[in-house]
């Protein structure tokens, strides 16, 4: 019997379950502006700062290394669920790069490097333009996020005053450990970031996720405007499928008309012109057929949203249009007037991996800057990352920093010097920490209270070769762990087969600096670098070798030049000889060579009995017999008088 009851226990279980959640209070965060976002302010200027889950604020301030600054609260306003509060920031307050943190019941809540604060309005600003970093990938067996540390780290050595990442941010737009190291490395950065979508962000996600658990929530909003000074800066989404749509067109309108007066550059994924095109365009948006040839296909698919975007470059005398997607070099300068800028990917996969820098000065005159001997208007010219690695690592209580830096020829950049910077556990006063490694190279340390931390800048100069400094409270003598995990195939063929090698390596110290493997077999000897490829994880592939077995040993060395190891023998299977074809009979004196026996003649047989009758076949056809007698008695009884 059914307890009538259930409906009212169920009801009332599910209840109770949901009190804590209904009465718990949702993540305080701020939503607006983000570390992918920067808002700029001069001294002494107003600005809004909007935050989720708070209907109040108890005090706020601004945060830069060695700077703290009390912002004062004008007013607050609710809009839908969001706070949104005014600030103004002190006329004394000193330029630099800030983190907006919140006193909110308690809780100290800040969004990093949100908050640029000028000490002038820019008569031209120079742009680091980075597109398609794809956090976290595997490129030629490099991760990702090793070109992109040493690009940030380049931001950081060089006279830019921004930099932007059009795109392509990671590789799958719902892989959340991905989108949190994303998080991680761009904060990195000091000096402003600006990022916008790509289509691969919106991979695996609908409008409703991407917004509210995935690119929205780790990065920020798809779509945003930033006025500093005379420059106008704004983020377009062009999705996954290569356009922006009408509903955004119309926002972007609205943000145009109500900055007349500005230079404007407008960054998105999707190039609106095709890939590796350098030429000049003299047009309308009124006669955009004519550009079917040189428009980028998805926007030449949407062919009505591609003019209403150029009526808005025309009408509103846009500067420059930043974009990436294609992975490699482009440039159009339209009617002379707007320059659309395509750059290579900047840790993705293409030949060569890297990055331009786009100056635009207040007047709305643009310079792309590039390689050395290259002309960024007629051929591929950006700065090449490929073979450069600028590093850092640290202990996991933050008493020791390093950085690894090798500078390739290549590059394209005189850089004379390099700049890092090292969080060190505040707990150590800055004399506690000495310099280790290549000091001589050392040009300044410059220790600075940031939160937690101490944020040591280093600076360096390059030299030939590869450069490593470590800050360090103490010195490390302990070896770090090695370990080959697994290998495979687990039964090599001698000769032919190649062996793919995984290892780990652990230090509680400063830190890995490689880690490679040594191999004997027989007379051939060999040693090989092993590649990262996740944190604490590298992996090695032994050529074919044409031995029986072969030892092999992993040695990871750390920033101490500390070694530790792990061997593994390795047993080949041996290729088996080929087998021998049985001699052919010779003729004997009765069959003269050449002549064929004569052949027995097989009686031809009937076809019924030339193939026999399937067993499977057989099977069917008696459970189709049975099934036929059965209905056949059936319709028999059903007929009988009952």
């Amino acid at each position: 019997m059914k307890n009538r009851y259930t409906p009212i226990w169920f009801c009332l279980t599910a209840f109770i379950i949901l009190i804590p959640t209904a009465l718990s209070s949702p993540e305080v965060r701020v939503v607006e502006p983000r570390y992918s976002s920067p808002i700029a302010v001069l001294p002494g200027q107003r600005f809004n700062v909007t935050i989720a889950g708070a209907n109040a604020l108890d005090h706020a301030w601004s945060m830069a290394p060695g700077l703290n600054w009390t912002l004062r609260i004008i007013g607050s306003w609710l809009t839908g669920q969001h706070l949104t509060v005014q600030f103004e920031l002190p006329t004394g307050a000193s330029p630099g790069f800030y983190d907006i943190c919140l006193n909110v019941g308690g809780e100290a809540v800040c969004e990093p490097r949100s908050l640029w604060v000028l000490e002038r309005e820019p008569e031209k600003i120079s742009i680091a333009h980075l597109s398609d970093i794809h956090v976290e990938i595997l490129i030629t067996g490099v991760r990702s996020t090793l070109y992109l540390e040493t690009a940030i780290n380049l931001v950081n050595s060089l006279p830019v005053d921004l930099a932007v990442v059009t795109g392509d941010c990671v590789d799958v737009g719902s892989d959340v450990k991905s989108l949190q190291t994303l998080q991680a490395m761009i904060n990195k950065a000091r000096k402003p970031t600006y990022l916008v979508p790509g289509n691969h962000d919106h991979s695996q996600t609908d409008a409703k996720s991407f917004n509210e658990l995935y690119y929205g929530f780790y990065v920020g909003p798809a779509n945003w405007y930033r006025v500093v000074g005379p420059f106008l800066l704004v983020s377009l989404d062009t999705g996954y499928a290569g356009y922006v749509d009408f509903l955004q067109l119309k926002w972007l309108e609205d943000v145009l008309s109500a900055h007349k007066g500005k230079v404007k550059i407008l960054l998105m994924h999707h190039p609106l012109f095709r890939s590796g095109l350098f030429r000049d365009v003299e047009g309308s948006w009124r006669r955009i057929e004519e550009f079917q040839g040189i428009l980028y296909a998805s926007w030449a698919n949407r062919i009505d949203e591609a003019r209403e975007f150029l009526r808005l470059v025309e009408e509103y005398e846009v500067t420059a249009v930043l974009a990436g997607h294609v992975h490699t070099d482009g440039l159009v300068v339209y009617n002379k007037r707007t320059w659309f800028v395509t750059t290579v990917t900047a840790c993705g996969s293409a030949e060569r991996r890297g990055f331009k820098v786009v100056e635009v000065g207040r007047d709305g005159s643009v310079k792309v800057i590039g390689l050395p001997g290259k002309d960024p208007s007629r051929e591929p010219s950006s700065f090449i990352l490929d073979g450069s690695l600028i590093r850092t690592a640290a202990d996991s209580s933050l008493q020791a920093g390093t950085v690894l830096a090798f500078i390739s020829p290549n590059l394209g950049l005189n850089l004379k010097e390099v700049t890092v910077y090292l969080p060190l556990a505040l707990s150590n006063n800055p004399e506690a920490y000495k310099v280790y490694g290549n000091s001589s190279l050392v040009k300044a340390v410059e220790f600075k209270p940031y939160g937690r931390v101490h944020l040591a800048k280093l600076t360096f100069s390059t030299a030939p070769g590869t450069v490593t400094v470590t800050l360090a409270a103490y010195e490390d003598r302990e070896p770090p762990e090695a370990s080959i995990a697994l290998y495979t195939p687990r039964k090599p063929l001698a000769g032919t087969d190649r062996v793919t090698i995984f290892t780990q390596a652990r230090d509680s110290g400063w830190g890995i600096r490689e880690v490679y493997v040594e191999y004997v077999a027989g007379d051939a000897r060999g040693v090989l670098s092993a590649r990262e490829v996740g944190p604490g994880s590298y992996q090695v592939e032994l050529p074919p070798l044409t031995t029986s077995r072969v030892k092999v040993q992993v040695k990871a060395v750390d920033f101490a030049g500390n070694v530790g190891s792990d061997s593994v023998e390795i047993e080949y299977l041996q290729p088996q000889p080929p087998e021998e074809k049985p001699k052919e009979e010779q003729p004997t004196q009765e069959q003269p060579v050449g002549e064929q026996p004569p052949q027995a003649e097989t009686p031809e047989q009937p076809a019924s009995i030339q193939q026999p009758l399937p067993l499977n076949l057989m099977i069917v056809a008696v459970v189709v017999l049975t099934a036929v007698i059965v209905i056949l008695a059936i319709l028999r009884k059903g007929r009988s008088p009952s």
